[in-house]
């Protein structure tokens, strides 16, 4: 099995950041399910996916609260990286991602990333992953080159930059069947 660590300093507060909630389902996922099922959590192994029914992508959510594992559903970008550097994390990152019961993880087209990350706004979701160090995450273009996306807590959400920003993540993704 192989498992991305990430210092158990930051996972503690990106944990404590997004388990502030009360209600039962927010415990479970603070991102909650869709009112119109589109968007639905999975939970395998304390390791939350976010399933689009729309898109048939399912995304690294998060874990479930208390979880002793360390990975979480932004993996911030080593700063200062250029941007070859930047690519080769963020695909070593996905392709070697065993989460949720899966192992087909990929790094996002920029495309696939925008949609995902203003539908989940305007359905007044908010990913699993409030992480001061992911207020944007990294995608590819068409042409393999890389930009970022602010994320919910950025403004505009789910504006495309080019990459230069050190303070980027990779939200891992996958095709489901």
């Amino acid at each position: 099995m192989k498992l991305l660590k990430i210092s158990g300093v930051l996972f503690s507060t990106v944990l404590l950041a997004a388990c502030g909630s009360s209600s039962s389902d927010k415990e479970a996922n603070p991102g909650g399910a869709s009112s119109d099922g589109r968007f639905k959590p999975t939970t395998v192994n304390e390791e939350i996916v976010m399933r689009d029914k729309t898109t048939g992508l399912e995304w690294v959510n998060g874990l479930a609260p208390n979880s002793s594992k360390m990975v979480t559903g932004c993996h911030p970008m080593t700063p200062g990286l250029s941007t070859d550097g930047v690519v080769t994390e963020a695909n070593n990152f996905c392709n070697n991602l065993d989460f949720g019961g899966h192992t087909d993880w990929r790094v996002p087209k920029v495309t696939e990333l925008k949609k995902y990350t203003v539908d989940m706004k305007t359905a007044g979701l908010t990913p699993f992953y409030q992480n001061p160090s992911c207020p944007r995450v990294v995608g590819f273009n068409a042409d393999n080159t890389i930009s970022t996306i602010n994320t919910h807590n950025t403004d505009p959400v789910g504006e495309v930059n080019p990459w230069g920003s050190s303070n980027a993540g990779v939200r891992c993704v996958r095709k489901t069947n």
